[in-house]
């Protein structure tokens, strides 16, 4: 008779390191990019041209096809797999961000909308200005970033990696 032995403790915490990150960065992606799809009225495919055209620029996103999605769509999930990793990681070494996941997911969701609007996007080749858009759509996608970005990514942290 065969027995399963269990997992020895360090590849259960990998397994449950790389859960967290890899089911965090999907949930993130996937809430925002239905988010992003249902605020500006179009359908997430066109959402996916957006994003690609940070690599090549609008105007050659939106008159590409399927290339352009597909370059889009791993764009996005590859940045919130990033962003996932790094809240991960740092919550590993300071578990606080994980007992208190509601209050820094919040934060680190909101966090990473201002770093995107005032880094990410005006140095890729869209170049749009951040100061364009009105206070209003600035908060609206501030609180949609902190609800459905950074609570995904921070309970699944809780979730896997335990609260301490």
């Amino acid at each position: 008779m065969t027995t399963i032995e269990p997992l020895p403790r360090s590849s259960a915490i990998t397994a449950n390191l790389v859960l967290a990150i890899l089911l965090g960065g999907l949930a993130a992606g996937f809430f925002d990019i239905i988010f992003a799809s249902v605020l500006s009225g179009v359908s997430p495919d066109r959402v996916f041209k957006y994003v690609a055209g940070g690599w090549v620029g609008l105007p050659a996103a939106r008159a590409g096809g399927t290339e352009m999605v597909v370059l889009g769509a791993a764009s996005h999930f590859g940045l919130a797999w990033i962003y996932a990793a790094f809240f991960t990681l740092v919550s590993r070494a300071v578990p606080l961000l994980r007992r208190q996941w509601i209050v820094f997911g919040l934060l680190y969701g909101a966090s990473l909308h201002v770093f995107m609007s005032f880094v990410v996007v005006p140095l890729s080749a869209i170049h749009r200005d951040p100061w364009a858009t009105t206070f209003e759509n600035f908060m609206i996608n501030l609180v949609g970033q902190a609800l459905l970005f950074g609570l995904p990514i921070a309970f699944a942290a809780r979730r896997y990696l335990g609260p301490n």
